[in-house]
């Protein structure tokens, strides 16, 4: 019975570490993957040149279009005329985000150098001045919106504008692509 032990741990001992070692095979990545690989400011994800950022963009501002007409339930009348108005807002608020992301990824990028005290100054008047323009931006169109629809649903899509927000960072948040990962598919293609 000893011996039967022995034999049978020695066994074990010998096939544990070569199934350790059993890996599967890696899946090889995407041409375009392959392609971006190590250029400079790739981490990973898909390298994003004006056209393809404009289609995302359309394509986001569409989704959140139908998920503003689902959770209000405009009528037709409604929709047409609040469209527009919606639209040239997301314009004018996307216009100003890029304006600030490029101050913050410039102040982000020379942080191993120092700014003066007068060029922080200076910075930090120019994100003050969006954030004002952002402000109104936002009293313009809310003036507009609130002729267009009751006041309870103008109050609800202030609300959804948050709301829309939250659900997207969400979905980034569960769906974050680690540096190296292939494509995945995203929230706004459309499924088959």
């Amino acid at each position: 019975m000893k011996r039967f032990f022995l034999l049978f741990t020695i066994a074990l001992l010998w096939y544990y570490p070569m199934e350790a070692q059993h890996q599967k095979p890696v899946k090889p990545h995407s041409p375009r993957y392959e392609q971006r690989r190590g250029k400079p400011g790739h981490h990973g994800g898909p390298v994003m040149n004006e056209r393809m950022f404009k289609e995302k963009y359309q394509r986001l501002i569409q989704k959140k279009w139908q998920f503003v007409q689902e959770r209000l339930r405009l009528s037709p009348r409604e929709a047409r005329e609040l469209k527009p108005v919606m639209e040239a807002y997301d314009k004018a608020m996307m216009k100003l985000v890029i304006r600030k992301r490029k101050i913050l990824r410039r102040l982000k990028k020379n942080n191993p150098q120092p700014l003066s005290a007068a060029q922080a100054a200076g910075e930090m008047d120019k994100l003050l001045a969006i954030e004002k323009e952002m402000h109104r931006v936002k009293m313009k169109y809310y003036s507009q919106i609130q002729r267009i629809l009751p006041p309870r649903k103008a109050l609800e899509l202030i609300g959804l504008e948050d709301a829309w927000r939250h659900r997207l960072m969400q979905y980034r948040r569960k769906h974050r692509q680690k540096p190296g990962q292939p494509d995945r598919p995203h929230i706004l293609k459309e499924r088959q």
